[in-house]
């Protein structure tokens, strides 16, 4: 059993029954046929087109019309691919949605290039969701340790954490009432994360995407509290993969998203781990086969710039590289499941679940460790509605969403005023070279000011875009969810 497993009765997430899919439409913003968006977003414009005047979802690739995408059958028996059912029940829905954004603003001690934790942990903290649970609810936080999780760390690294950003509350309250105030050494919560992870187990620099990567990882399994007696999910067979595959895309992603939460119950998964599609299509026969995987952090290749045309790219020229059809090179040609050899083939990335809290990795370093210092430009208020699969409503609409599948994208709309739209909290930055560079970050505070963080040091920053930086490597985005 799982340590400090809790007696409270609480209605289990699965229980909850919807009964008309067009609902969750409503809070969907159509975009008008007089407009479209521009290739090059980089300054958020949309070009006015002179006639028309309907309203219609933004179409996607052809890739996304499949024929197997088409709700023109009868779905088959979807509790085929359903989660196991389980007595274990979600404690994360105890009021965690908490936003008091507790104040925390202590410099942190560099104990030798450990400028990329310090940056990792004061970009962390601008998350309510996390932190204010941590310092509110601190109690029953501590319950939802698992200490016998065969990834984790035993709850070593999640309570070093805790200890961590206790001390900076406290130390922060004390600064409240001194001109210059202390920073706080995060010594015993870096030892931790060596003894788990030899790569941070020195004083070496390191890639500050792949600490928050590791971090992410090892808080969720410390803080996993799924039901150990549930027995691993079978793989598909190939007629159910088939089954599958003649699904509409949204109820596919959803089973897919419970089985997966099934297994993965933890206040990391639920507010920092998204889903997309990765989609191969035969280019001969026009079969298709789908694989669903969850994320936590969004890596986007930045596009090469086109010559004499502009300086920089904005983070929507990224998205749009990243989800762009892409047509295999031969060496890369899926062997099609019905023409049972390797055919021409195309690959889509489709983006079925957005997180609460976006984090957005650009890939500034290539394969040789040679980094692009290009400017990628992002705003403040990050609109995502173009870039949700559902827009597309004729594509992938559900005739009737089964009654005791949870439909989780429909509670995350009921608590904003309009589906996806992103409020930047902190950005990370890096300068230099892989081997020989800095970590800083711009975190946005209570007072609604941006404030620099490099290590001991904290300052305010200037100018009412301070936050654009020409260095940013990760950007940390949060949903704005209604109060």
């Amino acid at each position: 059993t799982l340590q400090g497993s809790s007696n409270q009765t609480l209605e289990d997430e699965s229980s909850v029954r919807y009964d008309n899919l067009n609902d969750i439409f409503k809070n969907i913003e159509p975009v008008p046929a007089d407009k479209k968006l521009t290739q090059s977003l980089s300054n958020q414009e949309i070009q006015k087109e002179p006639h028309g005047k309907k309203i219609h979802y933004p179409e996607l690739n052809k890739v996304d019309k499949a024929k197997s995408l088409e709700p023109t059958i009868k779905h088959p028996n979807w509790k085929i691919f359903s989660r196991p059912g389980s007595s274990k029940t979600d404690l994360l829905d105890e009021g965690f949605h908490l936003d008091h954004h507790a104040k925390l603003e202590t410099g942190l001690v560099n104990l030798g290039n450990s400028c990329y934790l310090n940056t990792i942990v004061q970009c962390l903290i601008s998350y309510g969701n996390l932190t204010d649970v941590i310092i509110y609810k601190n109690s029953t936080m501590k319950k939802l340790i698992n200490y016998n999780s065969k990834f984790g760390s035993k709850g070593e690294v999640v309570n070093k954490y805790i200890e961590l950003l206790e001390m900076i509350y406290k130390q922060t309250k004390m600064n409240s009432l001194k001109k210059h105030g202390k920073p706080i050494s995060p010594m015993n919560f870096k030892i931790s994360c060596g003894l788990k992870n030899e790569c941070f187990n020195n004083f070496k620099q390191q890639d500050g995407q792949e600490f928050l990567q590791f971090l992410l990882d090892i808080l969720h399994e410390d803080l996993n509290n799924y039901d150990p007696s549930l027995k691993p999910l079978p793989e598909l067979t190939e007629k159910q993969e088939e089954q599958r595959e003649r699904l509409p895309m949204r109820l596919a992603a959803a089973i897919e998203w419970e089985n997966f939460f099934a297994y993965n119950l933890s206040i990391i998964a639920k507010n920092f781990m998204g889903q997309y599609a990765s989609r191969l299509q035969c280019l001969v026969c026009n079969r298709t086969s789908t694989t669903y995987q969850t994320f936590s952090l969004l890596s986007l290749p930045i596009p090469a710039l086109n010559k004499g045309s502009k300086d920089n790219v904005s983070i929507y020229d990224c998205l749009l590289n990243f989800l762009k059809l892409e047509n295999l090179k031969p060496s890369d040609y899926w062997k099609c499941s019905h023409c049972k050899k390797h055919q021409p083939s195309t690959k889509k990335i489709i983006i079925t679940r957005f997180p609460r809290n976006l984090i957005i990795h650009f890939k500034r370093f290539d394969n040789n460790l040679r980094k692009t210092n290009v400017l990628v430009t992002y705003p403040s208020k990050l609109d995502l509605n173009y870039f949700y699969y559902d827009n597309d409503k004729n594509n992938y609409q559900v005739d009737e969403w089964p009654e005791d599948l949870p439909n989780r994208d429909k509670e995350l709309m009921f608590q904003t005023d309009k589906a996806f739209q992103y409020e930047l909290k902190a950005v990370a930055k890096h300068q230099g070279t892989l081997t020989g560079g800095h970590y800083t970050s711009i975190v946005k505070k209570n007072d609604g000011n941006w404030k620099l963080f490099d290590d001991e040091k904290i300052k305010k920053v200037s100018g009412e875009n301070g936050y654009i930086n020409k260095d940013a490597y990760i950007l940390f985005y949060s949903l704005m969810i209604n109060e």
